[in-house]
Protein backbone atom coordinates (compact mmCIF):
# COMPACT_ATOMS: atom_id res chain seq x y z
CA UNK A 1 0.00 0.00 0.00
CA UNK A 2 1.12 3.79 -0.51
CA UNK A 3 0.02 7.06 0.21
CA UNK A 4 -0.96 8.95 -2.86
CA UNK A 5 -3.25 11.53 -4.51
CA UNK A 6 -5.88 9.90 -6.30
CA UNK A 7 -8.71 11.43 -8.34
CA UNK A 8 -11.90 9.24 -7.44
CA UNK A 9 -15.18 9.50 -9.47
CA UNK A 10 -18.43 8.19 -8.27
CA UNK A 11 -20.11 6.63 -10.83
CA UNK A 12 -23.61 4.83 -9.51
CA UNK A 13 -25.45 4.50 -6.57
CA UNK A 14 -27.76 2.24 -5.57
CA UNK A 15 -29.29 0.69 -2.40
CA UNK A 16 -26.06 -0.18 -0.56
CA UNK A 17 -23.69 -0.18 -3.42
CA UNK A 18 -21.24 2.70 -4.73
CA UNK A 19 -19.54 2.10 -8.22
CA UNK A 20 -16.67 4.03 -9.08
CA UNK A 21 -13.01 4.70 -10.03
CA UNK A 22 -9.76 5.44 -8.73
CA UNK A 23 -7.14 6.76 -10.23
CA UNK A 24 -3.15 7.96 -9.35
CA UNK A 25 -2.70 11.51 -10.00
CA UNK A 26 1.08 10.23 -10.30
CA UNK A 27 2.89 6.75 -11.65
CA UNK A 28 1.74 4.58 -8.89
CA UNK A 29 -0.33 1.62 -8.73
CA UNK A 30 -3.46 1.78 -6.94
CA UNK A 31 -2.71 -1.32 -4.95
CA UNK A 32 -5.51 -3.42 -3.04
CA UNK A 33 -8.75 -2.55 -1.65
CA UNK A 34 -9.63 -2.27 2.00
CA UNK A 35 -12.50 -1.36 4.29
CA UNK A 36 -10.37 1.23 4.99
CA UNK A 37 -10.01 2.78 1.56
CA UNK A 38 -14.13 2.81 1.20
CA UNK A 39 -14.10 4.82 4.88
CA UNK A 40 -11.78 7.58 4.16
CA UNK A 41 -13.32 7.80 0.52
CA UNK A 42 -16.84 8.16 2.02
CA UNK A 43 -16.04 10.48 4.49
CA UNK A 44 -14.03 12.58 1.76
CA UNK A 45 -16.83 12.84 -0.70
CA UNK A 46 -18.67 13.93 2.81
CA UNK A 47 -16.14 16.90 2.75
CA UNK A 48 -16.24 17.09 -0.87
CA UNK A 49 -20.40 17.29 -0.99
CA UNK A 50 -20.00 19.68 2.39
CA UNK A 51 -22.74 17.13 3.80
CA UNK A 52 -19.94 16.94 7.04
CA UNK A 53 -23.00 16.62 9.08
CA UNK A 54 -24.91 14.08 7.55
CA UNK A 55 -25.00 10.29 9.36
CA UNK A 56 -23.08 9.02 6.24
CA UNK A 57 -20.07 11.07 7.39
CA UNK A 58 -19.73 8.27 10.63
CA UNK A 59 -19.52 5.25 9.15
CA UNK A 60 -16.69 3.03 9.89
CA UNK A 61 -15.06 0.06 8.91
CA UNK A 62 -17.74 -2.74 10.70
CA UNK A 63 -20.53 -0.22 8.32
CA UNK A 64 -18.32 -1.64 4.87
CA UNK A 65 -19.55 -5.22 4.03
CA UNK A 66 -17.11 -5.52 0.91
CA UNK A 67 -14.86 -3.66 -0.63
CA UNK A 68 -13.70 -4.80 -4.36
CA UNK A 69 -10.98 -3.19 -6.98
CA UNK A 70 -11.46 -4.73 -10.23
CA UNK A 71 -8.07 -4.69 -11.38
CA UNK A 72 -5.72 -4.22 -8.31
CA UNK A 73 -2.13 -3.09 -8.80
CA UNK A 74 -2.73 -1.18 -11.69
CA UNK A 75 -2.79 2.61 -11.76
CA UNK A 76 -6.65 2.80 -12.26
CA UNK A 77 -9.37 1.18 -11.24
CA UNK A 78 -12.88 0.73 -10.94
CA UNK A 79 -14.20 0.20 -7.05
CA UNK A 80 -17.32 -1.42 -5.47
CA UNK A 81 -17.87 -0.62 -2.16
CA UNK A 82 -20.96 -2.23 -0.18
CA UNK A 83 -22.42 -1.02 2.98
CA UNK A 84 -24.42 -2.34 5.09
CA UNK A 85 -28.26 -2.65 4.65
CA UNK A 86 -28.84 -0.27 7.78
CA UNK A 87 -26.24 2.49 5.94
CA UNK A 88 -28.55 5.54 4.01
CA UNK A 89 -27.18 6.69 1.17
CA UNK A 90 -29.33 9.30 0.13
CA UNK A 91 -27.41 11.94 0.51
CA UNK A 92 -25.13 10.66 -1.97
CA UNK A 93 -27.91 10.38 -4.35
CA UNK A 94 -28.02 12.57 -7.39
CA UNK A 95 -25.49 13.29 -9.96
CA UNK A 96 -22.26 11.68 -10.27
CA UNK A 97 -19.08 14.08 -9.22
CA UNK A 98 -15.78 13.55 -8.88
CA UNK A 99 -12.70 15.45 -7.01
CA UNK A 100 -9.05 14.76 -6.35
CA UNK A 101 -8.27 12.79 -2.71
CA UNK A 102 -5.42 12.67 -0.73
CA UNK A 103 -6.19 8.77 -0.29
CA UNK A 104 -4.15 5.27 0.77
CA UNK A 105 -4.24 2.86 -2.64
Amino acid sequence: MATQTGEIQLTSIENNIIKGIFESVYEKNVYDASKWFAVQMIQDSCYYKDIEDSPIAQIEEKDILEVIFETPNTPKTNFIIKVALNIDLKDFEGDTWDWESYMLG
